[in-house]
């Protein structure tokens, strides 16, 4: 069985976002570290069980600049096997991004694609989506399960719904997208990052593959940062006497009541 994964370089979510002053549809990365997005580890996580049990092979596929090969190197880390890299330097959106990846795959025989169910940066969660549709490939989003039928046929995937759980089963090859509960994603050891970062990687230029692109879907206008937290109010006093300052705020300030 042949496993694909789809990666991408979000940046920390401990990171202090700012935005630019030259360009407001742009943030400032220069003091920003980048990750692996982590919905898209428990995907790799994911590819790694199931290429155990199904004597796989697995491949870690993104799209992005240069900068985006620390995720194929993390990716590697963790145990895919090999790592391609489409360039991309130019403003991307879910789109773009589904359109190069469903160029890239095509013809690479993937019997199962997975991915996280949304980046944490833009969380748009229509790449998987689109790369379906794009490659006439049944989709199963948001999945908490996954187990393999054992002819190799089929994907019988969990996704929690509100009160309980919903079963869809679908043919292979087919599109994931992958929660948080799936797994719990391994961490790469010091000696498994230095092999990946000797490993190869298969490079491809976004621009070999973009005859036919229609262009971009979605433009970011400009970027605002939420408005600072209001300070908040202390009320003195005994609880009785609290209590009945506060629901006056509440009804005449706050309005909620």
């Amino acid at each position: 069985m042949k496993i694909c994964v789809i990666v991408k370089r979000v940046p920390d979510t401990e990171a202090n976002i700012k935005i630019r002053t030259d360009k407001p549809d742009r943030i400032d990365e220069s003091e920003i570290s980048f990750i692996i997005n982590p919905y898209d580890e428990f995907a790799v996580e994911e590819a790694l069980k199931i290429a155990d049990e199904k004597d796989g092979e697995t491949t870690v596929i993104t799209v992005g600049s240069k900068e985006s090969e620390a995720v194929l190197r993390h990716a590697l880390a963790m145990g895919i096997e090999n790592a391609v890299h489409v360039t991309d330097n130019e403003e991307s959106d879910p789109f773009r991004t589904a359109f190069l990846l469903g160029k890239v795959i095509n013809d690479k025989g993937f019997d199962l694609i997975l991915c996280g169910k949304a980046a944490i940066d833009d969380d748009t969660a229509g790449v998987g989506s689109m790369l379906a549709e794009n490659l006439g490939l049944a989709q199963v989003l948001v999945v908490t399960k996954v187990e393999i039928a054992g002819d190799g046929k089929k994907v019988v995937c969990h996704r929690d719904i509100e009160g309980g759980t919903m079963v869809v089963e679908a043919p292979l090859p087919a599109v994931i997208s992958c929660q948080k509960g799936l797994n719990e994603p391994r961490l790469p050891t010091i000696i498994d990052i230095k092999r990946a970062n000797k490993k190869a990687l298969e490079t491809f230029d976004s621009k070999s593959y973009l005859e036919g692109f229609s262009g971009p879907r979605v433009k970011i206008g400009k970027f605002t940062s939420p408005p600072p937290r209001p300070v908040g109010k202390v009320l003195k006093g005994d609880s009785g006497t609290a209590a009945k300052e506060l629901a006056k705020l509440l009804r005449e300030e706050a309005k909620v009541i």
